[in-house]
């Protein structure tokens, strides 16, 4: 930060090279962003003294800025403000109670600007201080965005409404009418295109509604669509689980009833255990190592 708050800003003037006086002001700003060559600033300012009872400003756009352990002071009709800063000044600075730090507007200063720090944003309010930032231009960012939409919307109706009345007029055989007054023409051919305008951007907001509903509709459909097609693939892989395990049960049935044995003695066999209980060969009994 740096400059005198108290009167916004100390000027001076000085004689330019030519003869010319030249105005300087001294202002105070708050660093957000700091780059190779230059930085990023939002200004601080008390608008005259009024803070944002100021006309044509808009009180979300800015937030109180106070001196450490000190609470903020808002003039009478002051409502809206986002959540005080406060700041740890040096030597013997002060900031006046009405100090705004404006997010709506952000300056770009060079390294080579003359500047004297007189302090700094306490270090548990840096958080807040981006996150106000960033709230006022994420916002600003959607209303430009809405805003180029309706108003290529706008310059299209505008074109449409254009030939619409050429053809009219050139197919008309009505008497011409009587002479009007410039001005009250004017106002009533505007007021005749804006609510024409107006009824064309709601019918165009209309269709827009439906075909994203109906495009919705469409997935939806399709997803119930797959959806059944994967539970049928799913039964049908299911049932042919079934059928193997139970030809895997029968066959294991099968083989449990052939209970095979080989002599360890003589290493004879292999025996079937139900009917030659010793071996054909040596003569030797069915042990447990067999």
């Amino acid at each position: 930060m740096a400059g005198h708050v108290g009167d916004d800003a100390s000027g001076i003037t000085v004689e330019a090279r030519f003869g010319e006086s030249i105005f300087v002001k001294v202002r105070w700003f708050v660093v957000i962003r700091s780059s190779k060559d230059a930085c990023t600033c939002l200004p601080i300012q008390t608008y005259g003294r009024r803070g944002v009872t100021k006309p044509g400003l808009l009180a979300r756009d800015h937030a109180p800025l106070v001196a450490k352990d000190q609470t903020e002071q808002l003039l009478p009709g002051e409502v809206g403000l986002r959540p005080a800063l406060h700041a740890i000044l040096e030597g013997s600075e002060t900031i006046d109670h009405r100090a705004r730090i404006n997010f709506h507007k952000v300056y770009t200063i060079e390294y080579n600007c003359k500047v004297c720090g007189v302090g700094r944003i306490a270090p548990e309010d840096v958080p807040l201080l981006r996150k106000h930032f960033a709230e006022t231009w994420d916002r600003k960012n959607s209303y430009s965005y809405l805003y180029v939409i309706h108003l290529r919307l706008t310059k299209e109706i505008v074109a449409h409404l254009v030939d619409d009345e050429e053809q009219d007029a050139a197919v008309s055989n009505e008497p011409k009418q009587p002479y009007i007054d410039k001005d009250e023409a004017g106002g009533q051919q505007q007021a005749s295109q804006a609510s024409s305008l107006l009824g064309e951007m709601n019918r165009v907001k209309t269709e827009i509604k439906q075909n994203e509903l109906s495009v919705l509709d469409k997935a939806v459909h399709q997803k119930l669509q797959t959806l059944q097609q994967l539970d049928a693939e799913m039964l049908q892989k299911q049932l042919q689980l079934k059928d193997q395990t139970e030809k895997l049960m029968k066959l294991e049935g099968k083989l449990s009833a052939f209970d095979m044995w080989s002599c360890h003695e003589c290493g004879s066999g292999p025996f079937v255990g139900t009917t030659t209980p010793a071996c054909a060969n040596c003569g030797h009994s069915r042990c447990t190592n067999c």
